[in-house]
């Protein structure tokens, strides 16, 4: 049932902790939980589901900063008016540099994934293997809470793909050359 709820898309909501500790045994709890989330899933038809599965894959995806949930990183002034605290809490001065090279890093990281899913030839157990890791993950996380937090643990796959597809993206380029 959690991760289905248009309005909190995954995130704790204690309604739903409320109801699920409402039932005395797990078998219940289970079955309740199972038959409400399927009235979810159903009441949202396919439209719906394409476009709420949709929103959950881009929360993971679209920053790259890894934190809970954006406002955690509000943050107070706790030193003065330091460099740090300019760099890394919201609204300081040079935050909004942070964030740009921060998203800008991440998006290069996921381009080059793409490249290495798409061009790779080598279709090794161990290059299948990441593919099906990574797919697994943005699986797993859209059922569920969908958040950049749970991707973390993943970066040592991510980073391995992304150098791959850098490396794929070397290799077309001297093929190219060589062509021309």
């Amino acid at each position: 049932m959690m991760g289905q709820k248009d309005a909190y898309l995954g995130a704790v909501n204690v309604k739903d902790i409320r109801y699920t500790d409402s039932f005395a045994t797990v078998k219940e709890r289970n079955a309740a939980n199972r038959e409400k989330g399927i009235k979810r899933i159903k009441n949202r038809g396919l439209v719906g589901n394409l476009f709420f599965y949709t929103y959950k894959n881009f929360q993971n995806y679209n920053d790259g900063c890894f934190s809970p949930v954006q406002s955690v990183t509000k943050g107070e002034e706790k030193y003065g008016n330091s460099l740090v605290e300019k760099i890394f809490i919201k609204k300081k001065a040079y935050n909004r540099y942070y964030a740009l090279m921060e998203q800008t890093l991440w998006l290069l990281v996921l381009s080059c994934i793409m490249f290495a899913g798409i061009k790779t030839k080598n279709n090794s157990k161990t290059m299948l293997y990441l593919k099906l890791v990574i797919l697994g993950v943005s699986a797993y996380t859209m059922i569920f809470e969908s958040r950049p937090k749970y991707l973390f643990m993943f970066i040592p796959v991510y980073l391995i793909l992304a150098g791959l597809g850098l490396n794929e993206l070397n290799n077309k380029r001297k093929w190219i050359r060589k062509i021309s």
